[in-house]
């Protein structure tokens, strides 16, 4: 049995995730010992690993916030931004068509890993570009490395949950499954 959260966008207390779940703007989307998948309606899917967290952001921007653990991205349309806080600073991912992983770290660093496509990551005013095959482990208060040769960890295989999107300008999430 899935065991993650809802939080609600201005509303108090934790519900438990359930398919069929409505989500929308501010809502964050957690993990606890399973992974769970979001998938949204222009056809990019999100797998959330293990004890992660996100916040849905606003669907006009295509925007997430990654709030800690593991997730993995695959983005079917355009582009997709991606912020991961972390205590020393930001990073920050742009995506273009691509399939990722990305991992807000524990000792306050943020691993990411293109899979297919480019990505964009900024890190203390700094963007280095890195493409399919490529990873970097980026210190949120410095400027990117030069990416390496990836290991391919790939996703984290979650159970479907939810759909998340805009259908006649109305930001609109379901969970699926």
């Amino acid at each position: 049995m899935l065991q993650g959260f809802v939080l609600k966008a201005g509303e108090q207390g934790r519900t438990t995730v359930v398919q069929g779940a409505v989500l929308g703007k501010g809502d964050i989307v957690g993990t606890r010992n399973d992974p769970a998948t979001v998938s949204f309606s222009e056809g990019t899917r999100v797998e959330l690993g293990p004890k992660s967290a996100i916040v849905i952001g606003d669907p006009a921007e295509k925007a997430i916030i990654q709030l800690r653990g593991r997730m993995f991205m695959d983005v079917k349309s355009r582009q997709w931004h991606v912020r991961i806080p972390q205590p020393r600073g930001l990073v920050s991912v742009v995506t273009r068509g691509t399939v990722l992983t990305t991992e807000a770290r524990d000792d306050g660093m943020v691993s990411i890993e293109v899979t297919e496509g480019n990505v964009d990551v900024t890190s203390g005013g700094q963007t280095v570009t890195v493409g399919a095959g490529f990873s970097i482990v980026v210190d949120p208060a410095a400027a990117p490395p030069k990416p390496q040769a990836s290991r391919g960890a790939g996703k984290s295989g979650g159970q479907p949950v939810a759909v998340y999107g805009i259908d006649s300008g109305v930001a609109f999430a379901a969970v699926i499954g």
